[in-house]
């Protein structure tokens, strides 16, 4: 009889240890709930010295009300802040700290930041957490929601002569070196309200003549990759694509949204249609487009 007793005794005490880890998993039963938690970092390469925009947002799914919400930031050593939205984030070591207040049923918090990194190349993390403390029933603890991280590549222009990106304001540009390979792409930022426009660019050899072509055009140029975040066609990104070796007298677009070959513009200073070209210049072997884009993603060639 002893040996079983003892046996129901080890058996509750499993049990319990069972039961403990399972709530230890799911969490406190009154934990903060905030949903939609989500993060970005664009664009999703840069140039050495470049820049990134980062957004974290969360979701407030709770009935209680908290206070002294926080955003706590945390960047790559030696990157620093550039400008926030909403403004007032300060950077301490490598944590960008934006202070909330207090928040409620329903509220958003979504933070944005400009971020410059300081020229280490490779894989660069960005993590970020919401802070809050809970009402009158338990007015000193702190809850701590993270959100996913986020992750940028850094490389370097003179090994990647083909790529660039960065995150630019308005006037500011996004080159491909020069003098490498069949083409040389420049992208010049709108003025917007937005910290800054983010903007890749990829240039490739292309495989075969019919590649991102139209049915009834051999195409020579390379293939030029754009991408950026969406601005107005009123007020559109400016590329300046050279195609070199080439005689090549054609542009065409490939996009989720159609192919094409690009028109000319009805207004210089808008992409209409978009995209659409409002310069070209053709020497004996090369051919610039100057073209007005909305940043939506595509394929250049010709």
């Amino acid at each position: 009889m002893r040996k079983s007793g003892a046996l129901r005794i080890g058996l509750v005490v499993l049990f319990a240890s069972i039961a403990a880890g399972v709530f230890a998993l799911a969490g406190r039963a009154d934990d903060p709930a905030f949903d939609q938690i989500s993060t970005s970092a664009q664009p999703g390469f840069i140039d050495a010295n470049g820049d990134v925009l980062y957004t974290a947002s969360w979701h407030d799914n709770d009935n209680r009300t908290f206070s002294h919400a926080r955003v706590e930031i945390t960047i790559p050593a030696g990157w620093r802040l550039v400008s926030s939205s909403p403004t007032g984030c300060t950077l301490s070591g490598n944590v960008v700290a934006c202070e909330w207040g207090t928040l409620r049923f329903n509220d958003v918090v979504k933070q944005i930041v400009r971020l410059h990194s300081d020229g280490d190349l490779g894989t660069q993390t960005i993590s970020s957490q919401l802070l809050v403390y809970e009402g009158p029933g338990n007015p000193g603890r702190l809850n701590h929601l993270a959100a996913p991280d986020a992750q940028v590549q850094v490389i370097d222009p003179t090994t990647s002569p083909d790529k660039a990106g960065d995150c630019v304001s308005g006037n500011f540009s996004v080159s491909t070196a020069t003098g490498s390979g069949n083409s040389e792409t420049t992208a010049t930022a709108p003025t917007t309200n937005a910290l800054c426009t983010p903007i890749t660019i990829v240039e490739r050899a292309r495989t075969d003549s019919h590649e991102f072509c139209l049915p009834n055009i051999t195409c020579v140029n390379d293939i030029v990759t754009t991408d950026a975040a969406p601005v107005s066609t009123t007020n559109p990104i400016k590329l300046k694509i050279l195609f070199k070796n080439t005689s090549s007298h054609d542009l065409i677009f490939t996009s989720a949204v159609g192919q094409f070959e690009v028109q000319q513009c009805t207004n210089s200073n808008n992409a209409s249609p978009d995209p659409c070209w409002y310069d070209r210049k053709f020497r004996q072997q090369s051919a610039t487009w100057f073209v007005n884009w909305s940043g939506v993603d595509p394929g250049w060639t010709g």
